[in-house]
């Protein structure tokens, strides 16, 4: 996999929720991000380790809020209104699922950070912006294990 390593600095990058950007960092300064980042064809391939990580995230262990679930989805590879379609089946989705659901319309988040495409991609930011871990493909439960206690690791810090 090409792009950024466990110890790079995470680039700034826009991400959309409904038409309104959100930028990184500024908008999440001190945060430890787990990034989930697909395309719509995979997004029931690591369903588990996300419903894992939605639950850390939501747990007393995360009482301050400081991990953050951030799953985003690829619609850069649409066009024109086929593109805004992906937005807004993202936004129904959002709401069925009752998570706050991310998209990347013009393709900078999986270039710079060189997202395998049509595959689940999980990235963990910590606070300072550091990429602490990167995977695309399958997360075993013993690998979801190992996730896990980095961000406890990354939450005493």
């Amino acid at each position: 996999m090409s792009g950024l390593e466990p110890g790079d600095r995470a680039p700034a990058f826009s991400v959309y929720v409904g038409a309104r950007r959100i930028s990184y960092p500024e908008s999440f300064s001190g945060k430890v991000l787990v990034v989930t980042y697909e395309t719509k064809d995979v997004i029931e391939k690591n369903r588990p380790f996300k419903n894992r990580m939605l639950g850390f995230c939501a747990s007393p262990m995360n009482a301050s809020g400081v991990a953050v679930a951030f799953p985003v989805i690829d619609c850069s590879g649409y066009i024109g209104p086929i593109k805004s379609y992906c937005a807004d089946q993202v936004q129904k989705f959002s709401k069925k699922e009752q998570l706050q659901l991310y998209t990347d319309r013009d393709g900078h988040m999986r270039h710079a950070f060189g997202m395998k495409d049509h595959e689940s991609n999980i990235l963990i930011i910590d606070q300072q912006g550091i990429v602490r871990y990167r995977h695309a493909g399958t997360i075993t439960d013993a690998e979801g294990d190992r996730i896990i206690e980095l961000i406890r690791q990354l939450l005493k810090q």
